[in-house]
């Protein structure tokens, strides 16, 4: 009996750590439809979202619930025999909230077809928010003068930014979690961010700074939870690509070119005198290359989308030195050589497979590669090579299963694989 009793226990626990480690990915619109004439309110009406298999009926209060969206812009659309068909456009739905929607539909000649079309508004206060809380959308990011998801959240309130580093009110750099699609990311042993999401790949991102809810855990500063994009019913892609150089004729950036010895004219003492060289007076390279293409998989009759997107990073810096000399006191060749280059890669593919109406399985994979060749410092300017290289790379795989079971009930399962190798040395080799 005592075992039983145990292994009941044991069930109910690893059922509830099971549904406590994964953060919300979806929201959802309630609202109530009513008679324009009388306001008495009206059952049976058809509520849809257009371009989706998601919708609901409203009951014999007039009131209904669409659960279960991922987060975005969408169109509502109102039918109702003998009633004008009414569209409500712009209605955001956001990570974790409820959209509330009233609407009044007018009696209308069966033959007319007559449409009405309304702009949905924000409301001023959001009852279901008690927590400090943001978001962005992909809309927005797309038209914000960024190029990493870091200066996204750099424009959030409360996040401040330090070299690479976020605080989020005045917390340290490790108490925030991150959360990708629902599965924490967070790198175990560095407590920032473990992978590289591009902004091109991001639906929606929401920055949480205090009063988490019960579903986010191992955070005391903040939570940051994005979710990515899927892909839709019709082809789309994106190709952007650009080249840049840093200018500059401000010495600081000046590497000496030779060194000689020369006098002071008015009291002869020995000094030592260089000849200049500004390396940003050349050509320094920035590249930029990044594409993604969306839509159904051919021959899967619309169940099977994909959304795939990639982008290389190649940064030859602006500070420079020169090998002077080798890390083991030997001469070197006098080469310029570029002190805090930078180069990295990501790709994202995600396959979404509708079984039915009610059963979706997508699977997420995430690959990054990152190479920083040295970091500055000013006391190895002459000796470049003797600052530690840094290399990484890393690897996300994420499999859920989102089921719906009633209008107002679903559930979701996710297995996820999380993998990050980084490196660090001044030589791969060191008996080499």
């Amino acid at each position: 009996m005592k075992l039983r009793l145990f292994g009941q226990l044991l069930l109910i626990y690893c059922l509830a750590t099971t549904f406590a480690s994964f953060a919300g990915t979806t929201g959802k619109i309630s609202g109530a439809v009513y008679d324009a004439g009388t306001g008495e309110p009206m059952p049976g009406v058809n509520v849809v979202l257009q371009g989706t298999l998601l919708g609901a009926a409203t009951d014999a209060q007039g009131r209904f619930i669409i659960m279960n969206i991922p987060p975005g812009q969408y169109t509502l659309s109102i039918t109702m025999i003998g009633y004008t068909t009414q569209r409500i456009s712009q209605v955001g739905v956001n990570i974790d909230m409820t959209t509330p929607i009233q609407v009044k539909l007018t009696q209308t000649v069966l033959e007319a077809g007559e449409e009405v079309t309304i702009v949905a508004e924000r409301p001023l206060v959001r009852m279901d928010m008690t927590s400090s809380l943001s978001s962005v959308g992909a809309e927005e990011i797309s038209a914000l003068p960024v190029q990493e998801v870091q200066d996204v959240l750099e424009l959030q309130a409360g996040i401040v930014r330090d070299g690479s580093d976020l605080h989020i009110r005045g917390g340290r750099a490790g108490e925030i979690a991150y959360w990708i699609d629902g599965v924490a990311t967070t790198d175990v042993f560095s407590g920032r961010m473990g992978l590289q999401v591009e902004n091109n790949s991001i639906k929606e991102l929401q920055v949480i700074s205090g009063t988490f809810n019960a579903e986010y855990g191992q955070a005391m500063s903040g939570i940051i939870n994005i979710v990515t994009k899927e892909g839709q019913a019709d082809y789309s892609g994106m190709l952007k690509a650009w080249i840049g150089d840093y200018v500059s004729h401000d010495e600081t950036f000046a590497v000496a070119e030779r060194v000689y010895r020369g006098a002071d004219a008015e009291t002869g003492e020995t000094l030592g005198v260089g000849e200049y060289e500004n390396p940003l007076k050349k050509f320094n390279a920035n590249y930029n290359l990044e594409g993604s293409l969306s839509g159904p998989v051919p021959f899967t009759s619309g169940k099977l989308n994909f959304f795939v997107n990639g982008r290389m990073v190649s940064d030859e810096g602006y500070l420079y030195g020169r090998r002077w000399f080798l890390p083991y006191g030997l001469p070197g060749d006098s080469a310029l050589v570029p002190m805090n280059a930078y180069s990295r890669s990501s790709l994202q593919a995600k396959l979404t497979y509708h079984l039915g109406k009610n059963i979706k399985i997508s699977y997420n994979g995430f690959v990054n590669q990152y190479t920083a060749d040295r970091q500055f410092q000013q006391s190895f300017k002459y000796n470049p090579d003797g600052t530690p290289q840094q290399h990484g790379h890393s690897n996300t795989q994420i499999l859920s299963l989102n089921h719906v079971l009633s209008p107002t009930t679903f559930y979701d399962l996710k297995l996820n694989r999380f993998y990050n190798d980084y490196e660090q040395y001044v030589y791969e080799d060191p008996n080499v």
